[in-house]
């Protein structure tokens, strides 16, 4: 997992720069300030979503059903996603902070535009890793509290086979 946020994040130090060069212009100074209050406040709520569910995947684990799950990778596998969500928001309301604070305004433009489209990407990269995380979760509740369709299909009929066995008994009577 180390591994594969050191890849995603140089391709977005790389992307970053592309859009800096490719987008010469960022607000100015007390419109950016707002901004990045605001990319700042969204990061900071998906973070606490991420957790959230996060928490609910730690309480499903102490259900008896899946303590079935406990040595394998399932929950492992939707945690990563879960991880990645947090790790690329709190990299975004760093940035954010970083604006805010006023500590990048020494640095060269370029790199200043680069760090801001840096911030906008970890920010869309989180959503996108927490809209994953959510559907794995969603998953891991359908396969663990789901109706198996067949297998209810099968005794709904059995169920009804021996209704109307009982029905012709009581007709026979």
């Amino acid at each position: 997992m180390k591994k594969r946020i050191f890849y995603e994040l140089f391709a977005l130090m790389g992307l970053s720069l592309f859009l800096g060069r490719i987008f010469p212009a960022i607000p100015c100074i007390k419109e950016l300030v707002n901004y990045q209050f605001n990319l700042f406040t969204v990061s900071s709520v998906f973070a606490g979503f991420s957790f959230t569910t996060l928490g609910i995947l730690l309480g499903m684990s102490s259900e008896k059903v899946m303590e079935k799950l406990q040595n394998t990778t399932v929950i492992t596998n939707k945690s990563q996603k879960i991880v990645m969500s947090l790790w690329f928001f709190s990299l975004s309301c760093f940035i954010s902070l970083a604006f805010i604070i006023g500590i990048l305004q020494f640095l060269p433009l370029l790199l200043q535009r680069s760090i801001y489209y840096l911030g906008i990407l970890t920010l869309v990269l989180g959503i996108f890793y927490f809209v994953l995380s959510v559907y794995a979760m969603y998953d891991l509740i359908k396969k663990v509290y789901g109706v198996n369709l067949q297998e209810a299909k099968r005794k709904k009929d059995v169920f009804e086979k021996e209704l109307e066995k009982a029905e012709e008994r009581e007709k026979e009577k």
